[in-house]
């Protein structure tokens, strides 16, 4: 029998009961949602198991109903339990996973502390809503018939199944229409990019990029004798360089500009795609964040616009699954196809065989779709959360700038500089990254509070402990 009932008893809940004495003068909210999850993680409730009503509960808590409505929305945006309408509150039938130790700590001598588990960090997606086992239950039937080609070495263009499944998967979502033979396998984005300079450009050619950008964009295509020329980018998207410029290539994130989260307009798409062709020149667009588009209607790539002859699109699973799966893929024009395979065997691409052919069949298991479904879900709320806290906490101290679509928010310094954010953060515990680390020209000081990766109370909490440390060093806003 399951520690709740549809219709608990005060024995049943005594454990909450003793928590709720004894809560560290924590919010009562959090006292019980993380008490719900510790019996979740530790499978004192079962995935499956309804829990009693928000009244019941608040009864035999002796709080009121609000705080314990407080608690169970921050489980359901965490994904520990599932609302069914008319029915109530149940445990997820596939709950977030949770450390059982923590990590090793990094040794003697490491150059940074590692900052992958403090709340705000950027690029960390929330690992504990990736359907492990799915992907073991993939993994296992794949080895049991793992093709002997598999394992050899070759395929510099990818594993021929996930060729097809991308190629399918893209026009479906993304409306980019192509045949498997325009799909190459790369480990990531930064690959993508290393390939596809590699295949077009030579050394002493110019590239337009994003600024403010990701750095690693720069630095890809100054190891390649590309002299990156900057470009500002504003409420539009990355603006077109002077005509004197002699790029003859233009990195972009149309979808979700890093690090500002802008979506470039229509217009501006347009005035792109008419650049490229004009001087013979190429796009290469990262469809970077533009699965998590949390307000209005997202836009299509521009590779999937008429008059796309000349984009090079590039997309990841390392941020949609994780990290280490190293995994992306490129869409080029057929004309390259010959052009980029003898790149791709001088650059010897090669990503991890095995795993594309169980990503493939994860994918056509559907398994990718729920979970993308699932993440958008709990990034959603996570988001709606923090936007609410860091107002709550600090307003007169940071503007948030919402954009619709991004794993992270853009917050202007109203008060202090980008140095003295960092400092105070890292003081509580918290990581902020400065806007500066991404802009070449003067930029505007401001700093990125990622969101993905942390459960809501984390980020409130988190919210909190910075409120705390800007009232104490400034004052009152």
């Amino acid at each position: 029998m399951s520690t709740f009932a549809s219709r608990p008893s005060p024995v049943r809940t005594v454990g909450l009961i003793n928590l709720l004495k004894g809560g560290d003068g924590r919010p009562l909210h959090l006292v019980i949602y993380h008490r719900i999850r510790h019996l979740i993680a530790t499978g004192a409730l079962p995935a499956g198991t309804r829990l009693p009503s928000s009244r019941a509960l608040a009864g035999d808590l002796g709080v009121a109903r609000n705080t314990v409505v407080e608690a169970i929305e921050l489980l359901v945006a965490d994904g520990w339990i599932e609302t069914r309408r008319g029915s109530g509150a149940y445990v997820a039938e596939e709950p977030p996973r949770v450390a059982t130790k923590p990590p090793p700590p990094a040794p003697e001598g490491a150059a940074e502390r590692l900052t992958d588990d403090l709340p705000f960090s950027v690029g960390i997606p929330g690992l504990g809503l990736f359907r492990a086992d799915a992907w073991n239950r993939v993994q296992a039937r794949c080895w049991r018939s793992m093709p002997r080609e598999a394992l050899l070495e070759g395929h510099p263009l990818g594993w021929p199944a996930l060729r097809e499944v991308v190629a399918s998967q893209v026009q479906i979502t993304r409306g980019v229409v192509c045949s498997p033979e325009q799909v190459i396998i790369t480990s990531g984005a930064r690959n993508a990019l290393d390939l596809t300079v590699r295949a077009l450009l030579g050394p002493g050619s110019r590239a337009v990029v994003e600024d403010p950008g990701y750095f690693a964009v720069s630095e890809t295509l100054r190891w390649n004798g590309v002299t990156p020329a900057p470009s500002p980018v504003d409420a539009q998207g990355l603006r077109l360089p002077d005509p004197s410029e002699a790029a003859r290539m233009a990195v972009m994130t149309p979808a979700c500009e890093f690090p500002l989260c802008v979506v470039m307009s229509p217009d501006r798409r347009e005035a792109w795609t008419a650049w490229a062709a004009e001087r013979g020149g190429w796009i290469f667009e990262d469809d970077y964040d533009s699965e998590f588009h949390f307000e209005g209607q997202s836009l299509p790539p521009l590779a999937a616009q008429p008059g796309a002859s000349r984009v090079i699109y590039a997309n990841s699973f390392n941020k949609l699954l994780f990290p280490s799966l190293r995994l992306g893929y490129l869409i080029v024009p057929t004309s390259l196809v010959e052009l980029f395979a003898k790149a791709a065997l001088e650059l010897q691409v090669n990503a991890g065989i095995p795993n594309q052919v169980v990503l493939a069949e994860f994918i056509r298991d559907g398994h990718l779709d729920r979970h993308l479904r699932t993440a958008r879900t709990a990034y959603g709320a996570r988001r709606r959360r923090l936007v609410a806290a860091l107002e709550q906490e600090l307003a007169g101290f940071l503007e948030i700038r919402r954009q619709p679509v991004g794993l992270h928010l853009v917050a202007r310094i109203l008060r202090g500089s980008e140095a003295e954010w960092i400092a105070l953060a890292a003081e509580r515990g918290v990581h902020l990254v400065g806007m500066s680390r991404f802009a070449t020209a003067p930029a505007e000081p401001g700093v990125l509070l990622g969101f993905a990766g942390f459960d809501v109370s984390d980020l409130q909490a988190a919210a909190a402990e910075l409120g705390r440390a800007a009232r104490a060093h400034f004052g009152s806003a």
